[in-house]
């Protein structure tokens, strides 16, 4: 066994048999999280704006379906 092997294994045993440290980092995560600002609100006004613009797609999507069906169909050119 080398010099290196045994100091090792010396420091192993130490480590082993001291008890662990404690440390308490509980009050500077409070104090961390209590200085963080607090995020804004969101503004109703673009999410008013957003679900008119999606109401008015999936009602224009409805409304001109068939039409696109009808007119994408291979065969309309002989029925026309």
């Amino acid at each position: 066994m080398t010099d290196i092997d045994k100091l090792l294994k010396d420091l192993t045993k130490s480590a082993r048999s001291e008890p662990i440290p404690q440390v308490d980092v509980r009050a500077r995560v409070i104090a961390t999280l209590a200085d963080r600002p607090r995020p804004a609100s969101l503004d109703p006004v673009p999410i008013a704006c957003v679900g008119l613009a999606l109401t008015t797609a999936v009602a224009v999507l409805i409304a001109f379906w068939p039409a696109w069906q009808d007119l994408s169909e291979p065969w309309i050119a002989y029925l026309i």
